[in-house]
């Protein structure tokens, strides 16, 4: 690990802490040896009570660091910036970029982290829309979080066997996934930005209606304008084109699963012409609705027998 760092030591002294670091020669010979780690590598994790006086320093460093404060305060030094870092937020410290961060002395933070590496490191970042002028994601505060953080915590603990450690990057990934979720479609609580899960909820709960983009600004509070704007750019989709895959999504579900004609598919998500649903379904699914049937009951022979004892009253 090429590693440039002063740390300060009296922290010790006054906080409950973990920490379990992987020695350089195992990462070198696992990096080398197993693809899945060399893609992506979690060298490092461990978590901070209420720590006062930590703070720490790195001029070089090649890996990445996810910090998710879980109380208190703490700040972030690089590219000639400071940023503040409180309860509910996840700071992400980027490889090659000299650094320091450390703990608030009124208000200690407490906080759980993970070092990781690889090939696919800077593609999460990406995801997660992280760069040196934005390093922080603010997504309050999630059980789910903290407890994926103690289940990578507690299968590095268990030794440096290749499947203990492709475990702890898998839940290192699913944290890193979540964290952008959340940070794109979920804003905290007292935040204006655009809840597009809230929205994504709402079009579900309206599946079986003809909305407009109107309806979809309306319940997000937003002008038409600029609601599309912003969930476009969350989603990569308009709003309205999201809520027609939705449907389809829902159409292929029923085509599979039931032995409901087209034309009732069509009446239960909301279309009145099948011949208008059957084209919007091929232009997304490549296929005609009775054909996608077809292909699926090709792939699960049997199946159509199985749906029809199960729709068959007792």
């Amino acid at each position: 690990m090429l590693e440039e760092i002063t740390v300060a030591q009296d922290w010790q002294e006054s906080a409950s802490f973990k920490i379990l670091r992987l020695p350089n020669k195992v990462i070198a010979q696992l990096e080398s040896e197993q693809p899945l780690l060399a893609n992506f590598f979690v060298t490092n994790t461990g978590f901070f009570t209420k720590v006062r006086g930590h703070h720490t320093v790195r001029k070089t460093f090649d890996e990445n660091i996810v910090i998710y404060c879980l109380d208190g305060r703490g700040w972030y030094e690089a590219a000639g910036q400071r940023w503040q870092v409180g309860r509910g937020q996840a700071l992400f410290v980027q490889q090659d970029v000299p650094h320091a961060y450390g703990s608030d002395s009124s208000d200690p933070w407490s906080i759980q982290w993970a070092h990781f590496r690889g090939a696919q490191a800077s593609e999460y970042l990406q995801l997660l829309g992280i760069r040196p002028d934005k390093p922080i994601a603010t997504i309050g505060i999630h059980t789910s979080i903290t407890f994926l953080f103690q289940e990578a915590l507690e299968m590095m603990r268990s030794g440096y066997s290749v499947h203990h450690l492709v475990k702890t990057a898998a839940v290192v990934q699913q944290i890193l996934s979540q964290i952008a979720l959340l940070d794109a479609y979920t804003p905290p609580p007292g935040s204006t930005a655009l809840n597009v899960e809230a929205v994504i909820n709402f079009m579900l709960a309206n599946i079986h209606r003809r909305c407009s983009l109107d309806d979809f600004a309306a319940e997000a509070m937003l002008s038409r304008s600029y609601f599309s704007r912003q969930f476009r750019e969350k989603t990569g989709y308009a709003p309205v084109d999201y809520f027609i895959r939705l449907k389809v999504q829902r159409a292929c579900e029923l085509l599979e699963t039931t032995l409901m004609p087209v034309g009732e598919v069509a009446l239960t998500l909301g279309y009145d012409d099948q011949y208008y649903f059957s084209r919007i379904f091929k232009k997304i699914v490549g296929a005609h609705p009775t054909a996608y049937r077809r292909m699926c009951e090709a792939d699960h022979p049997g199946r159509t027998a199985l749906v029809r004892l199960e729709a068959t009253p007792a």
